[in-house]
Formats: structure tokens, C-alpha cells, sequence
């Protein structure tokens, strides 16, 4: 799948548009469960009490009701508007928040795993999540979260996971290098042992030496 977008690497790109539009879904589907709730409550109140009462009671709930609602369509389209990705040379940038902002970078070199993940509307959409995992933090500094960063409501993200596990390939991971660092120290460690065993053999060759003379 392709994103209307262009996609180039060192430039920032942003999820698909249609991304407002699946968070506007699941906004609806909540709102329409709640109000399958409220109606019914409201109807009963009519039923069983005064009119006025009934008026007060009904636009009360409501306006709590509507107030959140109308300040979460507002959010998403900020939230759209804060979201940001950046692949360059050596890590992924990804950027969002609408009042506290946060920025991650994530190293190739860290990358142990890409999950794409889509649910029934997203797939029906044609998005995805693309879940980053890297060493140490799926299982230890992550505390279970799984993924270090996201990238979201992408159309494009066979295309973006692709550009993400070739630069993968190209840089040795975190954990092969630091296996291979314990063999060089160890092959270090052997060497002074023997420098000091030889030197050691050469002091008593000399010592035994003298006291034959003597």
C-alpha cells in the first residue's frame, strides 16, 4: 500500500488523514453506547417525576456529557497535528503530545523487532500501528509495555517497515557487540596472566641460579 504522501528518508512525514477519521469512529461508538445508556434513564425520569425535573435532570446529564465530547473532537485534531516521524541515517524520530510534548529517538542499532498492527475499523481503513521494540526495554526498562516507540495511522507501512529493516541490517545490534567486547577482555585478561606467570619464571630461574653459585 502506498500513502498518498511521499515518504523520504531525513524528511518528517505524519499518519494518514483518515487517522482523525478512526479516532472519530471510536469516538462515536463510545458516545452512541453511553447515550444507549442515558436515553433510557432520561425517559424514566419523565415517567416517574415532574416535567421540570425532568428538563433539569436531562439537560444536566447531557451537558456533562457533551462537554467532554466536544473537547475530544478538539484533542484529536491536535493530537493529529503533534504527531511527527523522522527516519534518518542512524535513528528513528518519532514526536508527539498535544500539551506535554515528547520526542523519541530510537537507535537501528536497538531494534530487535517491527509489529504492524491493525484492528477491525483501522484495517477496514487500510491503517496501521508499526510497533518498535529494542533491546533491554521489552523486558527490563519497558516493564512490559512492549514497543519503545509507535508509528501510527500510517497507510504506508510496508513501505516504512521495509526503510526501517534496511537500515536495521546495516547496523550491528546492541547485544552482538557487546558479546563479542567480553571475548576481546577475556583474551586481554590471559595475556597479562601469562606476562605476569613468565615473569614470575624468570625471577625464580634467577633466584634458583644464584643460590647454586652460592
Amino acid at each position: 500500500m502506498r500513502d498518498s504522501m511521499s515518504f523520504k528518508i531525513g524528511e518528517e512525514f505524519k499518519p494518514n488523514p483518515e487517522f482523525k477519521q478512526l479516532y472519530y469512529i471510536y469516538l462515536l461508538i463510545l458516545v452512541l453506547t453511553h447515550l444507549a445508556i442515558l436515553i433510557p434513564i432520561s425517559i424514566a425520569v419523565f415517567m416517574h417525576s415532574t416535567a421540570e425535573i425532568g428538563i433539569i435532570f436531562t439537560s444536566s446529564v447531557f451537558l456533562l456529557f457533551f462537554i467532554p465530547v466536544a473537547f475530544a473532537v478538539y484533542w484529536i485534531g491536535k493530537y493529529y497535528e503533534s504527531i511527527s516521524y523522522r527516519l534518518t541515517a542512524s535513528e528513528i524520530i518519532v514526536k508527539r503530545g498535544v500539551w506535554w510534548k515528547k520526542v523519541k529517538f530510537v537507535p537501528y542499532n536497538r531494534i530487535t523487532n517491527l509489529e504492524i498492527h491493525q484492528g477491525p475499523i483501522s484495517r477496514k481503513l487500510g491503517l496501521a500501528r508499526i510497533s518498535i521494540q529494542t533491546a533491554g526495554y521489552s523486558y527490563g526498562g519497558g516493564q512490559g509495555r512492549g514497543a519503545e516507540a509507535s508509528i501510527l495511522g500510517v497507510k504506508n507501512y510496508e513501505e516504512v517497515k521495509e526503510a526501517i529493516l534496511k537500515f536495521v541490517r546495516k547496523f550491528k545490534p546492541v547485544a552482538v557487540e557487546a558479546e563479542e567486547a567480553e571475548p576481546e577482555m577475556t583474551a586481554t585478561l590471559n595475556r597479562q596472566v601469562i606476562e605476569e606467570l613468565t615473569k614470575i619464571r624468570k625471577l625464580l630461574e634467577k633466584v634458583l641460579r644464584k643460590a647454586e653459585n652460592d
